[in-house]
């Protein structure tokens, strides 16, 4: 959890963060104020990860609907900065309906 809070301050610029928030949550921006959020942030464990040796392998996994990720046990920020960016820019869209 430090890792990933350390990679959004200090790592991630503010594009890369608004487009964290999208992956996450499926919107451009956080609401203004406390009282708008819909639901708290949250950081879960990636359970398919779990069991393996080589965790660097996985990817991050978003649940907009609920503002969640499950994350790998990176054994550094580099590889999770690494994947979690591959993600963010690989999977930008909710759902194709434009196919």
């Amino acid at each position: 959890i430090k890792l990933f809070w350390a990679m959004l301050e200090d790592v991630f610029d503010d594009n890369q963060r608004a487009k964290f928030i999208s992956f996450t949550w499926g919107r451009s921006r956080l609401p203004q104020s406390e009282k708008d959020y819909e639901q708290k942030f949250k950081i879960a464990s990636h359970n398919a990860s779990e069991s393996s040796d080589n965790k660097d392998s996985f990817f991050p996994l978003a649940h907009t609907c609920f503002f969640q990720i499950d994350l790998p046990r990176y054994s550094s920020i580099d590889a999770m900065t690494r994947r979690v960016l591959w993600a963010m820019e690989s999977c930008a869209s909710i759902d194709d309906d434009s196919h």
